[in-house]
């Protein structure tokens, strides 16, 4: 289910990429399927999807063409989980960015 509300405040394709890399470098870094961050496990699926985990469970996803979706199908709890992926995306697009400069 997507959620319109706030879906686009950090998402972009350039920003997309960037994360996209910065997982992935990360994950053979580490030799490990996901990225850790905080309490969330974030998932390369393909070169077009990021899914967004906690506790095993994926509820989320950053499509590269389509932004943000959650997977919960009751409104409140998928409007928080958008707002949720989008702050993790935001603070992602930050790690990434700060990674090009190590």
């Amino acid at each position: 289910m997507k959620s319109e509300k706030n879906n686009e405040l950090c998402f972009s394709k350039t920003h997309f990429d960037s994360v996209y890399d910065f997982i992935l470098m990360k994950t053979q870094q580490n030799k490990t399927k996901g990225y850790i961050h905080g309490d969330w496990e974030i998932v390369v699926s393909d070169s077009s999807e990021l899914f967004f985990k906690k506790k095993g469970y994926s509820l989320s996803k950053v499509n590269r063409e389509s932004g943000i979706f959650s997977f919960p199908k009751l409104d409140p709890d998928n409007e928080r989980i958008t707002l949720k992926t989008n702050e993790l995306f935001c603070e992602l697009i930050l790690l990434a960015k700060n990674q090009n400069y190590e």
